[in-house]
């Protein structure tokens, strides 16, 4: 927090001018990057028998991510959890001035007339490509000759700055933000060359390191964040699924990505299947393979319907994973397409519900399938149809019935160590889910639902 604080006033520093501190940190990036270049070219020339200095490469590192993280904080605003976000109004109104042209702008000469914040996210991506071409000429970043050329730090700062630029710049919805510059619009617009090579960049950079630096939690966590960042965007999603690199990212496995992660990557997906030529066939295809897990998980059940004595540690993950992506399939829908996805999504809950007797006996596990029915009623309760909600509020209802017989058998355990205890943290986050799933069902105004209302009130 500190730091991004810093960040935010020395952006604020440089706003007060903007067109110039843009060319400047521009100019610095490609420094930094020739700096990379010449590193890379020594231990490429010598075959792997050279190594490249750690102390040269931890400052060239160092002064990379900072360097990353004042060009987004310089071009961006920080995230108010919405979905558009405003271009800083100093950023709009920046315009080349002719002294900003030395610091190594000389050989660079950019067009007289570029917008100076198009000349800065072209800097970055010009030092992210070979980054990007160094990660997948080996088959693991963290092993091979230009292994020590490569950081996960600074793929999260180059993910960060993305993901702040697909939120800000990407395909702007012209009806939702008051501040659009004709260069910026011209350049990444929807329907525009420049829109659709920049969403391609940034789409490439988060399936790039995500699929290749596995066990990278972080990493994997800011690139699903630019996937969902950019799939919000106008008109970006049907591109978005259309990209090669990213049906790679869905083929994952979903123990493989952090919960959130996955959740984000999902919703991606899936709001590319919407906006999709044939949006229902689309979504079905991500919807059915994850209640075929949910019902593979819950037949786990012994068959009179009582659990096991003990749930895998390995299914407790899968199912954390389905949750999550589950998750991101209904958080993906919109007042729109809500009919739609809920015609395939609901055919999970029945799966979903029977989650509950598989995990009785790890009651700590319950939170991520707590949290699937809380979005769904959050997303779907205000959209659907009368008769439809009824059916999504008496699986909610169910599903609190459920929680609460298991809750009621399993008293809070302080330390946590006990077998099949229900540790207070998890006892308190499982509330606060239940909370807030009771809140968005009895939202939706008994009045505007069916002529019996019982359901609503109960």
């Amino acid at each position: 927090a500190d730091e991004e604080e810093r960040m935010q006033t020395l952006a604020m520093l440089g706003r007060a001018r903007a067109g110039e501190a843009c060319v400047l940190l521009a100019a610095a990036l490609r420094e930094c990057g020739g700096k990379w270049h010449t590193l890379a070219a020594h231990v490429a020339t010598a075959g792997g028998a050279a190594r490249a200095p750690g102390a040269q490469l931890a400052s060239l590192f160092e002064e990379l991510v900072v360097l990353l993280q004042l060009a987004g904080a310089l071009l961006t605003d920080p995230a108010d959890g919405g979905d558009a976000s405003e271009i800083p109004s100093d950023i709009g109104a920046a315009r080349r001035e002719g002294s900003a042209a030395g610091g190594g702008a000389a050989a660079h000469a950019a067009p007289p007339d570029q917008h100076p914040a198009i000349e800065l996210v072209e800097a970055v991506l010009a030092q992210l490509r070979p980054q990007l071409e160094a990660i997948v000429a080996s088959p693991d970043p963290r092993t091979g000759p230009l292994a020590p050329l490569l950081s996960p730090l600074v793929g999260k700062a180059f993910l960060h700055f993305a993901a702040r630029v697909a939120h800000t710049y990407l395909m702007p919805d012209e009806a939702a933000v008051s501040i659009l510059p004709a260069p910026l619009l011209a350049e990444w617009g929807r329907d525009t060359p420049g829109g659709r090579a920049l969403l391609s960049s940034l789409a490439e950079a988060a399936a790039v390191f995500t699929l290749r630096w596995r066990g990278e939690e972080e990493l994997a966590l800011a690139g699903c964040a630019v996937l969902a960042a950019v799939c919000r965007r106008n008109g970006a999603a049907p591109l978005l699924g259309q990209m090669s690199c990213v049906a790679q990212l869905a083929q994952m496995p979903k123990e493989v990505l952090p919960p959130d992660a996955t959740a984000m990557l999902h919703e991606a997906l899936a709001r590319a299947a919407l906006d999709s030529a044939q949006p229902s066939d689309a979504f079905g295809r991500l919807c059915d393979p994850l209640r075929a897990s949910v019902d593979a998980c819950a037949a786990s059940c012994q068959p009179n319907g009582r659990p096991a004595a003990s749930v895998h540690p390995a299914t407790v993950a899968h199912v954390h994973g389905v949750c999550a992506g589950l998750r991101g399939l209904f958080r993906a829908a919109s007042r729109r397409t809500a009919a739609l996805s809920f015609s395939h999504s609901a055919r999970c809950l029945p799966a979903m519900l029977n989650l509950f007797p598989l995990l009785e006996t790890e009651p700590a596990s319950l939170t991520p399938v707590l949290l699937a029915f809380r979005d769904a009623a959050a997303v779907w309760m205000p959209s659907l149809s009368r008769s439809t909600a009824v059916h999504l509020a008496q699986a909610c209802a169910a599903a609190a019935a459920a929680y609460a017989a298991i809750v009621r058998a399993h008293p809070p355990a302080p330390d946590g160590e006990a077998a099949g205890s229900l540790p207070e943290p998890n006892r308190s986050d499982q509330l606060r889910a239940l909370f807030e799933l009771c809140t968005h069902v009895a939202s939706r105004d008994p009045e505007d639902g069916p002529e019996d209302t019982e359901v609503f009130h109960a």
